[in-house]
């Protein structure tokens, strides 16, 4: 059976492979950028470019709303690079495992007020 084209998902992909030129993402780079390595913002050590990842401070897509629209999608994704940090693969995923966690209790939250 073929699966069902997810536009929403599409879009989502498309638009975060256009931020990988963004200007202030790359600048970020060069800014945490040690010889040949790379700072982590969170833990400070240094690290190959493959093992560290650009991070958005606050979150694209906030945990605490979920997704809002395309438009508020978009200038977050593409904000300024205060905006923007550098951290290992490691101190991102522990930093990811947060917002999923807030996600779900938000979610849970949302779905007990609708329940009632």
């Amino acid at each position: 059976m073929k699966k069902a084209f997810n536009l929403k998902g599409y879009i989502f992909g498309a638009l975060r492979r256009i931020y990988r030129w963004w200007g202030p993402r790359k600048e970020i780079l060069v800014k945490a950028q040690r010889g040949f390595k790379y700072q982590c913002n969170a833990c400070n050590e240094l690290f190959d470019k493959k093992l560290v990842q650009v991070d958005h401070i606050k979150e694209v897509i906030d945990p605490e709303i979920g997704f809002i629209g395309f438009d508020n999608y978009i200038e977050r994704l593409f904000c300024p690079m205060e905006n923007l940090q550098v951290l290992c693969i490691f101190c991102h995923k522990a930093k990811t495992k947060s917002v999923v966690k807030t996600r779900a209790t938000t979610r849970k939250r949302r779905s007990k007020k609708r329940n009632r």
